[in-house]
């Protein structure tokens, strides 16, 4: 008898808790579904963003990477020169290039410094 009721204890566990579970997954399953596709559209959107920024780099590189000779003058290519230009009230321009700073070895070989011709010699 013992057996019996034990058994009966323990379909009456399962079957409440089957529901509990059957319930669980209805209410569950949509949200995971919702987050899957999220997550793939997440992944679609990483390969897209991957390719564009690989694009980006190499685009970069090779602006700056660049040789070619320039044969005529373009916009773009102005606009990598020239900082501003300003027209004063009287119509002269002023023009701002862009340009880095000098290197030592070009002021040293290029920028001439008067020495005085008189040294003084140091007595010995």
């Amino acid at each position: 008898m013992l057996y019996c009721e034990w058994e009966t204890a323990k379909s009456d566990f399962l079957n409440e808790n089957q529901e509990f579970y059957d319930g669980l997954l209805e209410n569950l399953n949509p949200k995971i579904d919702s987050l899957l596709m999220k997550l793939e559209t997440f992944e679609q959107f990483k390969v897209e963003a991957r390719a564009t920024s690989e694009e980006l780099k190499s685009y970069l590189l090779k602006q700056l990477n660049s040789k070619e000779l320039l044969l005529e003058l373009t916009p773009s290519i102005l606009a990598r020169f020239i900082h501003k230009i300003i027209v004063k009230a009287d119509g002269q321009l002023e023009v701002h290039y862009r340009t880095s700073k000098p290197s030592a070895f070009y002021v040293s070989t290029n920028i001439q410094l008067p020495l005085p011709k008189n040294r003084r010699k140091k007595n010995s």
